[in-house]
């Protein structure tokens, strides 16, 4: 379902509050699928928001890290004050956490994050050389990363210690507070994950260049054209069990006829021994 744009990257919250960047740095905001998008003060490259409704997004050229907060059921209205305070960090990409922490990456492609944005605290995380590209929040305190060759890393905690989802190669990924992730291949598909290493790719959705997923399932995407397409990939999952079962029965039927084949090519291997030794004692 295409819900307007233009847009680069984008961000969304299981209250539907969806958050994105334009080509030009812009930032727009949208509080459901069926509201329009508003133009908002700012430029962003990267921007995240979370469960709760806090916004993070780093400025562009310089990345800086900004933020704005918002109350439960807090609908954006374009004010004349800017509602963004400096955060004091340096980062090109940024994922706002639904537990306080705010994680990015910096212009070395290394990560850091900041749990106390009251003093701005921000501190480097361990990456055992592996340069990230991509970082989002999950569940808990699982934190995903895409590395700059497409490798898929989480973590659990902050002791630096990634462990690869070899399943899976993504270009940008986004996490949930329910344990869902999702990401764009290096094909420019959407593949969506339960599960460490099982991952499923979502249907007709090509050429994709950003993708934000949020709890129960919703998930949108920006493409090369920069337009926004949103979707329900519970029923992709409830399509792809069908299909699997279909398959099975039908990996079934065709086992069951490959076994009955054989035994019709014994049988009659069989009646022709028989026959042969018959012909034989005359």
């Amino acid at each position: 379902m295409a819900v307007g744009g233009p847009l680069r990257n984008i961000s969304i919250n299981d209250k539907g509050h969806m958050w994105g960047t334009d080509p030009d740095c812009g930032i727009w905001f949208k509080n459901g699928l069926k509201s329009d998008w508003s133009n908002l003060s700012g430029c962003a490259w990267s921007i995240s928001v979370n469960n709760s409704g806090d916004v993070y997004y780093s400025y562009w050229w310089k990345g800086s890290v900004y933020k704005a907060e918002t109350p439960n059921g807090w609908t954006y209205q374009v004010h004349t004050n800017n509602p963004w305070w400096h955060q004091y960090g340096y980062l090109m990409r940024v994922a706002a956490g639904d537990n306080g922490r705010v994680w990015g990456i910096n212009k070395e492609n290394k990560v850091e994050r900041n749990s106390d944005s009251w003093h701005n605290r921000w501190t480097s995380v361990p990456t055992a050389g592996i340069k990230m590209e991509s970082i989002s929040a999950g569940k808990g305190d699982r934190v995903w990363g895409a590395s700059t060759g497409g490798e898929v890393y989480y973590m659990d905690g902050n002791d630096g210690k990634w462990v690869q989802d070899k399943a899976a190669m993504c270009s940008q990924i986004s996490a949930t507070e329910d344990g869902r992730v999702c990401c764009t291949s290096p094909e420019n598909t959407v593949l969506v994950s339960d599960k460490v290493g099982e991952w499923l790719q979502v249907r007709g959705w090509n050429n994709v260049m950003w993708v934000g997923c949020a709890n129960k399932g919703n998930i949108c995407a920006t493409n090369d054209k920069h337009v926004v397409y949103c979707r329900d990939t519970e029923k992709d999952k409830v399509i792809a069990a069908r299909k699997a079962v279909e398959d099975a029965k039908a990996a079934q039927i065709a086992k069951e006829a490959e076994e009955l084949k054989a035994e019709q090519r014994r049988i009659a291997a069989e009646n022709a021994r028989i026959a042969a030794e018959k012909e034989a004692e005359k």
